[in-house]
């Protein structure tokens, strides 16, 4: 059903239109006529017409000032004919300025009208098709997001797409930005946290990516779209951190929270997650930013972590080299920042070592 409505001062023109309507349109709902400019913003508002019939010459306010006031009505999809008996193009250009879809001259011919109903109902069907399709868009998106958010989060972590790759995530989720940053939020106590916890705070100021909750806290993907100088920016994302920790705190959480530096798709997103779960480990109950200045090389402690997992191979203690071997391995990819691949590449090389080293 379409709603219609015909605005003009004269009787007789607003009776001739109606009859045509109702004799060659059967799905047409005819809503009250309007004589003045006031009656139509008044009638217009309430009913919401699809389309209106618009003279331009009528008391009180004119059909122009009228339209002025129904930029509302015109952005949610209204049809706005304006009618009049003068071929202006001033009343045209400012008609259309306004948000006129078309112009017809009076005394409108039976023909010109039904074209024009015609189409615009063809148009409002388009629109509504549109709009329903990009709602089912929405709704969709809605549900899964959820899984993308992990699917980016697991890579971020794993170094398994390039950026480029991601972005394709990013921009499903309507994510894309000039930079990103990456937070770790670190549980301070290791004990668990309600689930939705870290990503109903995180979400309650901007948009972004939250990780479920790890072992070691929560990942979240901040965008950044830079209105300001880089230094807003930062202090932005400070604030951003500080409103977090605080509205943990208020739930009984004790965290700590490291910042990556920001990037964009020049630089890997895997470093800045590196950087920010290493100034994390690195600080209790704080906020840190990333500077390569304040953080020493990992060369040496893994070193002596390598050598220490074989001496435990021979001890013979199976629960305490378990869990050892997986800090190692979640240290060694984290803190020297080095693929998957690697990461197997090291462990062949340690079991080497450990297949010649003579047992006593």
């Amino acid at each position: 059903m379409y709603k219609i409505m015909i605005a003009d001062d004269e009787l007789i023109e607003r009776k001739a239109f109606r009859l045509m309507i109702q004799k060659h349109f059967n799905d047409l709902e005819l809503v009250p006529d309007a004589a003045t400019g006031n009656d139509v913003i008044r009638i217009v508002k309430q009913y919401k017409p699809d389309i209106l019939f618009l003279d331009i010459q009528m008391p009180q306010k004119n059909g122009l000032d009228a339209l002025q006031e129904l930029t509302e009505e015109i952005n949610n999809s209204m049809k706005v004919i304006i009618l009049s008996a003068y071929d202006k193009f001033e009343y045209a250009q400012m008609a259309m300025k306004y948000g006129a879809s078309d112009f017809l001259l009076k005394p409108v011919h039976r023909h010109d009208m039904i074209n024009v109903i015609n189409s615009y109902i063809k148009k409002i069907d388009e629109e509504r098709y549109s709009n329903a399709e990009n709602e089912n868009f929405s709704k969709r998106i809605n549900m899964i997001s959820p899984h993308i958010e992990n699917e980016i989060i697991y890579h971020v972590i794993n170094n398994s797409k390039t950026f480029m790759e991601l972005h394709l995530y990013l921009k499903a989720l309507n994510l894309e930005a000039e930079d990103y940053v990456i937070i770790i939020v670190k549980n301070c106590k290791k004990i668990l946290w309600p689930v939705e916890t870290v990503a109903e705070v995180s979400k309650e100021i901007t948009h972004c990516i939250v990780s479920k909750n790890l072992e070691f806290g929560s990942v979240i993907l901040l965008p950044i779209n830079q209105q300001t100088e880089k230094f807003d920016s930062i202090s932005w994302v400070m604030n951003y951190a500080q409103y977090i920790m605080q509205k943990l705190k208020e739930k009984g959480i004790s965290s700590s929270i490291g910042i990556s530096k920001f990037y964009s798709e020049t630089k890997s997103i895997f470093e800045c997650y590196r950087q920010a779960f290493v100034i994390g480990n690195k600080i209790t109950g704080e906020i840190l930013q990333y500077n390569e200045n304040d953080i020493g090389s990992n060369t040496n402690y893994h070193s002596f972590e390598y050598n220490t997992l074989i001496e435990l191979v021979f001890c013979g203690d199976e629960e305490k080299l378990s869990n050892s071997f997986s800090e190692f391995l979640r240290n060694l990819m984290i803190l020297n920042a080095i693929s998957q691949s690697q990461v197997k590449q090291k462990v062949i090389e340690m079991f080497i070592k450990i297949d010649e080293k003579p047992f006593y």
